[in-house]
């Protein structure tokens, strides 16, 4: 299980990410590796690359614990 494709797909077979952020980390993974063999991307996929950062965090960090105080 070293590769990061295993490591997402255990990530959400243990409830850590869901089905959609699972298949969206898969499409940024597949985002970077075209990044480290051709270089520069456009700007609309480093935006979303930017907002799968903001939710992934917010969903695994400050969410559970707002809900939970909800």
């Amino acid at each position: 299980m070293n590769t990061l494709h295993a490591r997402i797909n255990a990530l959400a077979d243990r409830g850590k990410l869901t089905a959609a952020l699972r298949d969206w980390s898969h499409v940024v993974r597949l985002d970077g590796n075209e990044i480290h063999a051709n270089g520069p991307i456009d700007r609309a996929a480093v935006e979303q690359m930017h907002e799968f950062t903001y939710f992934v965090l917010m969903y695994l960090f400050p969410l559970p614990k707002q809900v939970e105080l909800a």
